[in-house]
């Protein structure tokens, strides 16, 4: 199944998909954009995890600023850099190919929206203590996850504000706690 971009800019423009990939389907997509709704607009977006980039290029085909993809797969890095140039979005995206946790260790800048889909095997792995320190106050994070597995070890700082099922796939809307 390959991904399309929904709705937009590169509306029905199809993705490529890297073999290590395991896509968001089209229900989830759009489901977690509804829930976004006019968040998206001018949004400085990071898409962990990224794989095809399916879930950052729908951002930046509603009106995101700019996406950071990060994924640390060779193959998967190449077919996003393909699926940005295939949408136009080459200036508005910038590839790291990198360890997403790496990644979040080294960041010197936040982000509005950061959209997390960790391996299901490996999901627990993630240091979700992380996202903090992209995140400000306003910051939302989407996390997605299998819909039997328990929440991820979260710190106390940061709280599950919404969250949603699709099949074997639930999705966390998380942000700072108020103080």
């Amino acid at each position: 199944m390959n991904p399309r971009i929904i709705t937009g800019t590169a509306k029905n423009k199809k993705l490529k998909v890297p073999e290590s990939a395991r896509p968001i389907t089209d229900r989830i997509k759009q489901s977690v954009f509804d829930t976004l709704g006019e968040r998206i607009k001018d949004a400085k977006v990071l898409d962990l995890f990224a794989g095809s980039g399916s879930i950052g290029i729908e951002a930046l085909s509603r009106g995101a600023a700019e996406v950071t993809f990060v994924d640390d797969n060779y193959d998967a890095v190449g077919t996003l850099k393909d699926n940005l140039i295939n949408t136009k979005f080459t200036t508005a995206g910038k590839v790291f190919r990198k360890d997403s946790g790496d990644f979040l260790k080294e960041a010197r800048e936040t982000f509005d929206l950061i959209f997390a889909d960790p391996p299901f095997p490996t999901m627990h792995e993630f240091p979700v203590h992380l996202l903090l320190k992209v995140m400000t106050p306003e910051s939302l994070t989407i996390f997605r996850k299998p819909a039997k597995a328990v929440d991820p070890q979260m710190p106390t700082s940061l709280e599950v504000i919404y969250r949603q099922t699709y099949g074997e796939s639930e999705v966390l809307y998380m942000q700072r706690k108020v103080q």
